[in-house]
């Protein structure tokens, strides 16, 4: 069975730059809290979880959001650094594995819900009970990525065998 972590925006953690701004809600009938990424700039937030009941493979990311753009597309990125207690490496130095990307077309309703599932195969050694930093970002410089309007995440699913 798959084990699956659900990462809500207010978890998001943030390097000193180059990060999404916090929205706490726009939604007229519940809040909707989200991550508005750039359309102009790569940022990225950071989630922290424990690797619980993790045995092999790949980490798959469903990325859930919004824009208010009807087409075009996003690439959005994955990448994880993972830390088994007692480590010889510094958490304060450890590096990202490579990410992962997928490019994603806009539906044609503006605001309408969106999944972009990222297969992340660089595992950094990933072992059960490891603590798991997970990277997200929007490249919003890359050729691929074409929508003008900002990509407001609102929720990031990990999963694993």
């Amino acid at each position: 069975m798959a084990a699956k972590i659900q990462l809500v925006p207010e978890a998001a953690r943030y390097l000193a730059t180059a990060f999404p701004q916090l929205v706490p809600g726009l939604g007229s009938n519940f809040p909707a809290p989200a991550l508005g990424f750039d359309a102009a700039a790569v940022e990225s937030a950071y989630f922290v979880f424990r690797a619980a009941d993790y045995v092999s493979g790949n980490v798959t990311v469903d990325i859930e959001w919004y824009a208010a753009a009807t087409s075009n597309a996003v690439v959005w990125g994955a990448a994880i650094a993972c830390q088994t207690p007692s480590d010889a490496q510094s958490v304060l130095t450890k590096t990202m594995g490579t990410a992962a990307t997928v490019t994603t077309t806009k539906s044609g309703t503006a605001n309408g819900p969106m999944r972009s599932t990222i297969t992340i195969t660089s595992l950094d050694s990933l072992a059960a009970d490891d603590v798991v930093w997970l990277r997200v970002y929007r490249d919003a410089t890359s050729g691929s990525d074409t929508m003008a309007n900002d990509a407001f995440l609102t929720l990031v699913q990990v999963s694993y065998s």
